[in-house]
């Protein structure tokens, strides 16, 4: 008898222990900010670039776009979108940053941070840093615009920067 009640311990702390590591991962899931998207061949690519500087003011805090940095493409499927620029962001307070946003069709690609931070008052002088996002569409004509703003007492430059848009088939 006591052979069988470590026997019944044991399936009774295996059966625990199962559902116990299901509903953790289940709640890993449910609450992660990780997502997959897939798509096929690429059918069509755009690029636009821009040698002219841009400066958004210290008045700035709402995003603006950024002057030429749009591209309108045709058809369904996966978008994927890059952006680069050499950037220089200065402002009075070492906390000061600057955003950019990325949207189609009016909506934010994903990931949609509401203030990425695309550079931030640190220093260092101009950087080229880049910002990578991905969006669903459905049939049509989709228009793909660069936002900026700049934030707390920054001054947010752009400078030889460039805008890529691929679609992939889905």
């Amino acid at each position: 008898m006591h052979i069988t009640l470590r026997g019944r311990h044991l399936a009774l702390a295996l059966v625990v222990s199962a559902v116990l590591g299901a509903s953790v991962a289940a709640a890993y899931a449910a609450t992660s900010a990780v997502s997959t998207v897939r798509g096929g061949a690429i059918a069509a690519v755009a690029a636009v670039r821009g040698a002219t500087p841009i400066t958004v003011l210290r008045t700035n805090r709402k995003y603006a776009n950024v002057p030429g940095a749009v591209v309108q493409m045709r058809g369904r499927g996966l978008l994927l979108i890059r952006f680069t620029g050499q950037s220089d962001c200065t402002g009075t307070v070492s906390s000061d940053t600057c955003s950019v946003q990325i949207v189609v069709d009016g909506a934010a690609a994903k990931p949609a941070a509401p203030d990425y931070v695309f550079d931030a008052n640190d220093g260092s002088g101009p950087q080229s840093p880049a910002i990578d996002r991905s969006i669903k569409v459905g049939r049509g004509l989709h228009t793909i615009r660069v936002r900026e703003k700049a934030n707390g007492t920054a001054a947010f430059g752009l400078n030889d920067w460039s805008l890529t848009v691929e679609r992939a088939t889905t």
